[in-house]
């Protein structure tokens, strides 16, 4: 859980950094680790509630229905930081396109260098 959590953290971080069109409330560093860690433990904690729960829609899409959860909670995310004073805010669909597809492909990218350590 707790790896899950620090994969979460660092793919939104990477996001928030890359993609135009996110545009945090505040460029301290304490703020983008602040964002981060909620976006993080959304993700990490709500995420498969919410994945599991709306699998029917999962099952019926053949699996496209898992970008559109992404989108949603990545930006749940960043409104839940801007009601603690640290959140972000999206330009609209391509910027939430682009930041869930870097949160999935870096917790797809360091899980599975993680799994692997395990294993070994």
């Amino acid at each position: 859980m707790l790896t899950r959590w620090i994969l979460n953290s660092a793919g939104f971080l990477t996001a928030i950094l890359i993609v135009p069109g996110i545009h945090v409330q505040s460029t301290d560093q304490w703020h983008l680790i602040g964002i981060a860690l909620v976006a993080g433990a959304i993700n990490s904690i709500l995420g498969p509630i919410f994945k599991f729960f709306t699998f029917p829609m999962v099952f019926f899409t053949l699996g496209l229905w898992l970008w559109i959860a992404n989108m949603i909670l990545f930006w749940f995310a960043g409104h839940i930081g801007q009601q603690f004073g640290f959140g972000f805010t999206l330009d609209g669909f391509m910027p939430t396109f682009l930041g869930a597809l870097i949160v999935s492909a870096v917790n797809l990218i360091f899980g599975s260098l993680f799994r692997s350590s395990k294993d070994k």
